[in-house]
């Protein structure tokens, strides 16, 4: 990871993660720090957890805070469409590259429960070409997919406020998910 691309991504996720400060008392604060070895470790493992499964999207939960979650993903095939009826998604991409569809209209459309909705693609919607370093924000209630270019792979670190629907823990539906050894930093 080049520096100028560490320090966007130190700079947003500092940002956003003082955004969750204020409800917090000064005891249960605490500081994290991630550095690029510690997310290029979980990156590796995350990778080989998608070829070896096929399942093309991974992710890990990071960190569980009040009112924010932080996930590591990884996917080496697009992206299913998605909708978090109730919960934004924040995203920084780490490295690869991918078009991501917003707005439009989920093609045939499945309500998952918790307040997602799930489908294989989208009609209509804005093409945006995401790369290295870029942050994008997508609100509540955006239909959404990331789709990759071929041969291509994504790494991304994701902050998704949780005050009213707690995720299922997959940064994207059809991926596999697990908790993270430490619930405070990076091991």
């Amino acid at each position: 990871m080049r520096r100028s691309s560490r320090w966007s991504v130190l700079i947003a996720a500092a940002a956003f993660l003082s955004l969750g400060a204020w409800a917090q008392t000064d005891a249960a604060r605490s500081v994290t720090h991630y550095t690029p070895e510690q997310l290029a470790q979980h990156e590796e493992a995350l990778a080989a957890q998608c070829r070896a499964s096929g399942r093309g999207s991974c992710s890990e939960v990071l960190e569980r805070h009040p009112g924010y979650i932080l996930i590591l993903g990884y996917r080496d095939k697009d992206g299913g469409a998605e909708l978090h009826k109730n919960a934004a998604d924040v995203d920084i991409v780490l490295d690869g590259s991918c078009t991501l569809v917003t707005g439009g209209v989920i093609q045939n459309a499945k309500d998952t429960g918790r307040g997602e909705v799930r489908g294989p693609g989208i009609e209509g919607g804005q093409k945006t070409v995401l790369h290295k370093g870029d942050i994008v924000q997508i609100p509540a209630d955006t239909p959404h997919q990331m789709l990759l270019p071929p041969g291509g792979g994504l790494t991304y670190f994701v902050m998704k406020p949780t005050g009213v629907m707690e995720p299922t823990g997959v940064a994207s539906g059809e991926g596999n998910s697990k908790e993270s050894s430490s619930s405070k930093k990076l091991q």
